[in-house]
């Protein structure tokens, strides 16, 4: 069965990490056509989970409209579903609501370098910054996104 197997994780995030990134190299993946379809399937019910919590989070959105932590969510949704522009939206209700929304703001930073907008995710990757410098995953994105803007220049 192919759940037991050991490999099943390593296969199923290399073959994920491939999909998401939509990197070439999935075909050095060894994977059979089961395993395969096992994994398309679950996408396919994820992405349909995921339309079902939209819907709610725009529900609860109209029931309580300053609430910063539905907006994050919502937008997280958005991300996830590869819909940059609703997730930069909600993100950005959700920053409007609550300045110090950390979380808000790191995100939203990744979905405008998925937009090629560097000059935006620096901006609120530096907003991360003002807001707790001891987050280290955060001083490194932003050192990677400074590196590489200025290597292109």
């Amino acid at each position: 069965m192919i759940a037991r197997s050991r490999q099943f994780p390593i296969l199923l995030s290399s073959l994920l990490a491939c999909l998401a990134l939509g990197i070439g190299g999935c075909e050095e993946v060894p994977v059979h056509s089961s395993l395969y379809l096992a994994i398309s399937s679950q996408i396919a019910v994820d992405r349909l989970e995921l339309r079902v919590r939209i819907d709610e989070g725009e529900t609860f959105v109209g029931l309580d409209p300053e609430n910063a932590a539905i907006h994050f969510d919502l937008g997280t949704c958005h991300h996830r579903d590869g819909r940059l522009g609703d997730a930069i939206a909600g993100y950005t209700a959700a920053i409007e609501r609550d300045a110090s929304h950390i979380e808000a703001h790191n995100n939203r930073a990744i979905a405008h370098l998925l937009c090629r907008d560097v000059a935006a995710a620096q901006a609120d990757w530096q907003a991360c910054l003002a807001i707790d410098r001891r987050r280290g995953t955060i001083r490194r994105n932003l050192k990677a996104v400074l590196t590489r803007f200025r290597s292109s220049r």
